[in-house]
């Protein structure tokens, strides 16, 4: 069997910030329509919202494995309409 095409296998982790939701619908859209979320937290201790999602953008976990973190890198355009959005690991700085 093939895992690598099993989306409900790529599953993982990120957060953002809870302002964004009204301070940048836009990029809050086009994040969230990346992905398919399965649970949603408010972290109140530091106003995020840390999201479970799916994912073809992650790559496949084994059963069992956590859910590895992900941020979500977004470029705009100078005009505000063009946005890239870059999905990476999220490397936890030591």
């Amino acid at each position: 069997m093939n895992t690598d095409n099993d989306l409900t296998l790529r599953v993982g982790k990120f957060s953002l910030p809870r302002d964004m939701l009204s301070k940048e619908p836009q990029a809050v859209y086009k994040i969230m329509g990346q992905c398919m979320i399965v649970r949603a937290e408010c972290m109140f201790c530091d106003d995020r919202i840390e999201y479970i999602a799916i994912s073809h953008r992650f790559r496949p976990v084994t059963v069992g494995e956590r859910a590895p973190e992900y941020y979500w890198n977004i470029t705009r355009e100078c005009d505000g309409v063009s946005t890239t959005i870059v999905v990476e690991p999220f490397e936890a700085s030591t």
